[in-house]
């Protein structure tokens, strides 16, 4: 018998007793209606709230969320999560109604797991920690702000399957939910939205979705703050910004927390690991991702038979081994197409711009990578490491930001063929406005500006704040940087001169404006800009006009950074490559991806640096800028 048809079976008991022992009481809990499709429970209080989770007899039931409410008044684990289970008899008892959010938000809830649920039978282990622990239903239209669900430093047992919304969606779906800060930190499988989504067993496999939901909070394992759980032993670990571990279908759905789980296995922006038969569409995932083995930008490990397709991501990515811009660990089978991946990647072994291990079977197909990319052994611009040969067509990295000429798998073009339309053109992927390689519509790009490609579901970026340097913006500057018009000196020796005018108008801001910058200053020196107010824009690219001559980036550093606060810098782009100069001899627009940081911040700032780390190093023209522009979607 499974839990749905359990809860159905509380449900056949004489009317009498029905009207007698569920409606009566309900109605004095709740503020109002009947429990039912057309005249649902309405839920006005934190005490409605709290009683849904008291009441078995209402986990079938049609709720209807009135008002905006607080949570805060529960501490530690006094708030009635909505469902249990019984683990001497294999059952689990789900909500299976429906819950409707009605756009209405649960506010600073702080669950604190101390121990095994009262209503829990011979728990094995400490499992499914969400407003709803089992969800079998439908949720739908409903905020989370700041939640914080983890276990008690002295919980001596080990916690996972945890989400800020639901612990276990065995089937059903999620519609336009999101989370809104806060933490939720577990020992295994745990999702900023849901801990896992879908189930199957040996004959069947139920379908579960999370459609048009989002989550913007930390993620992060909680090993490390729990010693009461004993040493951290053979973990079943799958961390993810937005679903921890998904065997169902993720759609237009994304995820901007930060994934903190080093040393730990599949780890990802939005999904730790995708299962056999998983889907992920049209989502993205902008926040930091650190693990240990199989890390990724969206997702850590796909298993066989799953699919990501139309979706991207843009933040960094950090791990041990199999550590990817998009995917850590692709298994056999698993297919990636119409993919992106813009963040950086470090790793030791197994590091790629797109994924770090791609094994025999899958399919990888329209796609590209232009993050910087770091690592000690099979490390590649685009794939870090392929057993043996996959299924690879038409995919690409950029050999300038990712630093790398090399991978096991892809082609290697300049940021300048990476950044024209031709390029896909002839590659036959599909844009939008063309039918020559299909009518699918899959992809699109700026014609009057130099970025990559875009997802066509995507808001094309527009120019949000503009600075032509026609005059004196009024930056901080630091040793040569000057505001005005470069004399075109410079260059005698090494490199190419300083142009004679900006790229557009007389202006720009460069180092040292009549010839090379000096060999005498070893400080970092910067160019700044900023504060400036992003909080009305998302998808956020920094663009701006380049003349740059510079020597190996083992004598001088060239470097493009942003902040959100004006302390924290994050390198946007580098010079990395230690046997050779960067030597411009013309303008060239460049465009950076800055959306993890910048998106609907109030404070941004922008710096762009030089440091000559040795008095050896040769003398040449320097930083040359112009044009400087953010691009978003207001």
């Amino acid at each position: 018998m499974t839990a749905l048809q359990r809860t159905k079976t509380w449900q056949t008991i004489p009317l009498t007793i029905v009207v007698c022992l569920a409606c009566i009481p309900a109605q004095a809990k709740y503020g109002g209606g009947r429990g039912t499709a057309e005249d649902p429970y309405q839920i006005w209080t934190a005490e409605h709230m709290n009683a849904i989770g008291a009441e078995p007899n209402d986990l079938g039931k049609h709720f209807k969320l009135m008002a905006n409410i607080d949570l805060s008044a529960y501490e530690g684990d006094s708030f009635n999560l909505i469902g249990y289970s019984d683990d001497s008899k294999r059952i689990t008892y789900s909500f299976w109604g429906l819950f409707d959010g009605n756009g209405h938000t649960l506010s600073n809830l702080t669950y604190i797991i101390e121990g095994p649920d009262p209503r829990d039978e011979s728990p094995s282990w400490l499992r499914a920690y969400g407003i709803f622990r089992y969800l079998s239903g439908e949720v739908r239209d409903l905020g989370l702000i700041n939640p914080t669900i983890r276990p008690s430093a002295t919980c001596s047992y080990r916690v996972g399957q945890m989400g800020a919304l639901a612990g276990y969606c065995l089937r059903g779906s999620i519609t336009n939910c999101y989370v809104q800060g806060g933490h939720i930190s577990g020992d295994s499988t745990v999702g900023g939205l849901v801990g896992i989504l879908g189930s199957s067993s040996s004959s069947t496999t139920y379908a579960a979705t999370v459609s048009d939901c989002s989550a913007s909070c930390t993620v992060s394992c909680s090993l490390e703050d729990h010693p009461a759980a004993g040493p951290p032993g053979a973990v079943s670990a799958a961390f993810g910004g937005l679903v921890g571990s998904s065997q169902g279908t993720i759609l237009h759905s994304y995820a901007h927390g930060n994934v903190e789980a080093a040393g730990v296995d599949s780890v990802g922006g939005l999904v730790g690991h995708l299962q056999c038969n998983g889907t992920v569409e049209a989502c993205l995932a902008t926040g930091r991702v650190s693990g240990g083995n199989a890390v990724g930008g969206l997702a850590g490990f796909t298993d066989a038979n799953s699919v990501i397709q139309a979706s991207y991501c843009t933040g960094p990515v950090s791990g041990a081994t199999r550590v990817g811009g998009l995917v850590g660990r692709a298994r056999r089978e698993s297919t990636i197409r119409d993919c992106y991946s813009r963040g950086s990647v470090s790793g030791q072994e197994r590091v790629g711009g797109l994924v770090g291990e791609v094994e025999y079977g899958s399919w990888l197909e329209r796609s590209y990578a232009t993050g910087a990319v770091l690592g000690s052994l099979k490390t590649g611009g685009l794939i870090g490491h392929q057993p043996e040969r996959l299924a690879l067509s038409d995919c690409f990295w950029d050999l300038e930001t990712s630093g790398l000429d090399d991978s096991d798998g892809g082609i290697a073009l300049s940021t300048a063929e990476m950044q024209d339309w031709h390029t896909y053109i002839n590659a036959t992927w599909d844009f939008v406005d063309e039918s020559a390689n299909g009518t699918e519509d899959l992809w699109q790009m700026r014609p009057d500006a130099s970025t990559y490609p875009q997802l066509a579901w995507e808001p094309l970026s527009e120019p949000v704040l503009i600075f032509d340097l026609n005059e004196n913006p009024g930056w901080t500057t630091e040793g040569q940087w000057q505001f005005g018009q470069p004399a075109g000196q410079g260059g005698s020796e090494h490199g190419n001169p300083d142009p004679s005018s900006g790229y557009t108008g007389d202006n720009v801001y460069g180092v040292n404006l009549d010839g090379d910058y000096s060999l005498l200053d070893a400080d970092p020196r910067y160019l700044t800009c900023g504060p400036l107010d992003c909080r009305a824009y998302h998808h956020i690219l920094l663009q701006f006009a380049r003349w740059l001559n510079t020597d190996q980036a083992d004598f001088v550093k060239a470097t493009v950074e942003v902040s959100d606060d004006g302390s924290t810098w994050h390198t946007v782009w580098e010079w990395a490559d230690t046997e050779a100069e960067l030597v411009d001899d013309a303008w060239w627009l460049v465009t950076y991806d800055i959306s993890c940081w910048a998106d609907q911040r109030p404070t941004v700032y922008l710096r762009w640096g030089y440091h000559v780390m040795y008095p050896d190093a040769w003398q040449f023209s320097g930083w040359n800028i112009d044009d400087v522009t953010l691009l978003g979607v207001g």
